[in-house]
């Protein structure tokens, strides 16, 4: 660096500290060339200009049909998916729909909260979805706190000698 010749401050400003490396003080705007390139350091506080906060609308849906207003893009498990207009795309819990207008967000589209069934539901749905059985044995579930409704099951497959495979590692997890 030399002062007033490829910086334009003086030469007390700089302090070299090794071949290639130099401290220099800034005290307003500093200009340095170097290589054809020009680098402009300029200490005084930016003051933000005033502007306007954008509202981002927030929806619940199930399934969401893209308009043609905007840019629209799915974050999702599967990473970012754009989306077309008139295109239908079912929300899964995790995923999340951005809106975007002229470059802004303003608006986001979330899965409607999906009721989760538990205890007697929970098991009934199990056994009539899920067929599978298989020999009941009370040793491995001798180990287990079990709640009233898989206590009620186990003791109706004590006495029939099979168990559902399904409901059987759902009482195993403590999910019924």
């Amino acid at each position: 660096m030399q002062a007033h010749g490829n910086i334009n401050v003086h030469s007390e400003d700089i302090k070299r500290i090794t071949s290639g490396i130099s401290k220099v003080l800034v005290n307003s705007k500093v200009k340095v060339y170097r290589k054809n390139a020009e680098i402009v350091i300029d200490k005084e506080e930016q003051h933000a200009t005033v502007f306007d906060a954008l509202t981002i609308v927030q929806r619940n849906d199930s399934t969401y049909t893209v308009p043609d207003d905007s840019a629209h893009f799915l974050f999702c498990r599967s990473g970012v998916i754009y989306l077309s207009k008139g295109q239908t795309v079912p929300l899964t819990p995790g995923s999340v729909i951005r809106h975007y207008s002229f470059g802004y967000l303003d608006g986001l589209t979330y899965p409607l909260q999906q009721i989760q069934i538990t205890g007697e539901q929970l098991l009934n749905d199990l056994l009539a979805h899920y067929k599978r059985t298989e020999t009941f044995s009370m040793v491995a579930l001798d180990l287990f706190e079990l709640s009233e409704v898989a206590f009620q099951y186990i003791e109706r497959c004590r006495a029939s000698g099979l168990i559902n495979s399904a409901a059987k590692r759902f009482i195993e997890e403590g999910r019924i």
